[in-house]
């Protein structure tokens, strides 16, 4: 009778102590995403009011503390396009595809249609070709083709505008990682030279 008593006495605390971690395990899980909501927050209202360098070091402390979330450093990207930094989004875009190596064809479009979009297409294409050549995939492919070909038809017909600039469409947006790969390529959008933005769907966060 007692060793029954003591077993369930046992029990028990075995039960509250595992209860307890699990609720202290959530509580911090909660802090640490309202933590990164807030200086998300603080960096975006950096940014608002023109305060750019304000506005990365306050993404920098972001991702400093989530370095293996790769929506945060697709969102700072974002940020980076908006701040007209283009070659500091490809970077963020660079770790995130390290973090995330099963969507590296996902960071790849993204990062080739930014260098397109501020008249670095030999660069963009010379990516695209790699990414072709090594690819197995048969979407991916046929995606990279039909970008190539996107990219020598607005060399060839594309006007140039005051300061230069050549007006360059937004490519086909790739799904995010985890939705299903679509068969066709859509028309696409008119977008800036000087400025372009990411594909608002971002990866989630590897496990």
């Amino acid at each position: 009778m007692k060793k029954l008593l003591m077993a369930i006495l046992l029990g028990t605390f075995f039960i509250c102590a595992s209860s307890a971690n699990a609720a202290q395990d959530l509580k911090n899980v909660l802090d640490a995403q309202q933590e990164t909501s807030d200086t998300e927050s603080l960096a975006n209202k950096y940014e608002r009011a023109g305060k750019k360098e304000d506005a990365k070091k306050a993404w920098e402390a972001l991702v400093a503390k989530n370095t293996n979330d790769t929506a945060a450093y697709g969102r700072y990207a974002d940020a980076l396009i908006r701040m007209g930094d283009a070659g500091g989004a490809i970077a963020q875009l660079e770790k995130a595809q390290q973090f995330d190596p099963n969507n590296s064809a996902f960071y790849t479009f993204r990062i080739t249609e930014i260098l397109a979009a501020n008249n670095k297409q030999d660069e963009a294409k010379a990516i695209l070709t790699k990414l072709m050549n090594e690819t197995k995939d048969n979407w991916v492919k046929e995606n990279v083709k039909s970008r190539l070909e996107q990219m020598d038809i607005l060399k060839n017909t594309s006007p140039t505008t005051e300061g230069g600039t050549v007006s360059t469409p937004m490519m086909q947006q790739p799904p995010s990682p985890g939705s299903p790969m679509p068969g066709a390529v859509s028309t696409p959008m008119t977008q800036s030279a000087q400025q372009t933005t990411v594909p608002v769907s971002a990866p989630q966060q590897s496990k």
